[in-house]
């Protein structure tokens, strides 16, 4: 069977496939242009914690150190903002000003009088968690402090075992000398 093609049908074909080619390969380069060209986030004074939390997590170490040295100029001016982020700086592990004692008394200093609902419920989150990071870091305090006396203790013990043994081993030497003097008595009847 011997199909005809209509000389219209194939142009709106042709047509309508280049015109979805086009389309497509619009939107595909669109879609990559917006991938390559993400803005980075503005941050300010109103920007909220977690936006600000996850801003900070995109730094580097020296950026870290230098958001903490603006906060901190901000911070003698008396900015309330800058002690709260101050505050999150110090409990970041990833931050040079890691601290989490000092972020907790930060915190505990620091009336939360007008902060944002969305942002009273974040900070009141990071608490908890230096909270149980504060009481973690005593007790692993005090198991290094336990250790490190248990390790002397052993050291001491070590020492006088040691000592132990050489008195010991003296102590052997002197009845291996004495024997060897009794049985020059006994087989020549006089001492060497």
């Amino acid at each position: 069977m011997i199909m005809r093609f209509n000389t219209f049908t194939f142009l709106k074909t042709i047509v309508t496939f280049v015109l979805f080619m086009t389309l497509f390969g619009c939107q595909l380069t669109n879609f990559q242009r917006s991938e390559t060209t993400k803005s980075v986030p503005v941050v300010n004074e109103t920007t909220p914690m977690t936006s600000y939390y996850l801003w900070v997590m995109k730094l580097d170490k020296q950026e870290v150190q230098a958001e903490i040295n603006k906060l901190q100029s901000k911070l003698n001016e008396g900015n309330t903002v800058a002690k709260l982020r101050l505050f999150l700086l110090h409990s970041l592990p990833s931050s040079p000003a890691y601290n989490p004692t000092e972020a907790l008394s930060q915190l505990e200093q620091q009336a939360l009088v007008g902060v944002p609902d969305t942002d009273l419920a974040f900070i009141r989150m990071l608490k908890s968690q230096l909270q149980q990071q504060v009481s973690i870091n005593k007790k692993l305090t005090s198991q290094q402090r336990l250790l490190n006396k248990k390790q002397k203790q052993l050291k001491a013990q070590s020492n006088k075992l040691a000592e132990l043994e050489l008195r010991s081993q003296k102590l052997q030497q002197q009845i291996t000398q004495l024997k060897e003097i009794e049985r020059s008595i006994n087989d020549n009847g006089t001492p060497l």
